[in-house]
């Protein structure tokens, strides 16, 4: 019997999601890295994708559209947003 299709080892990278907050280490490894729980790693990924983030360039016409739709909705009653 033949296969139609790909076997799963070529598939295998775009085939299965791989999450964010769990790792596939043995208990071993896991031991060794420091046993850190899913609350512990979720933290170290929100920081650590926080000191990569780059702000994107806007061009100096949309910032001063933005700037003064902000300040017309906080003349109004808006909220303040925060710097």
């Amino acid at each position: 019997m033949t296969r139609s299709g790909p076997s799963t080892p070529q598939r295998y990278r775009t085939a299965f999601y791989e999450p964010l907050g769990s790792g596939w280490s043995k208990f071993g490894r896991w031991c060794e890295a420091g046993a850190k729980t899913a609350t512990e790693r979720a933290h170290g990924i929100w920081k650590r994708k926080l000191a990569e983030f780059e702000r994107s360039p806007l061009d100096a016409s949309v910032a001063e559209a933005l700037d003064d739709f902000v300040a017309r909705r906080v003349a109004e009653g808006g909220a303040s947003p925060m710097d």
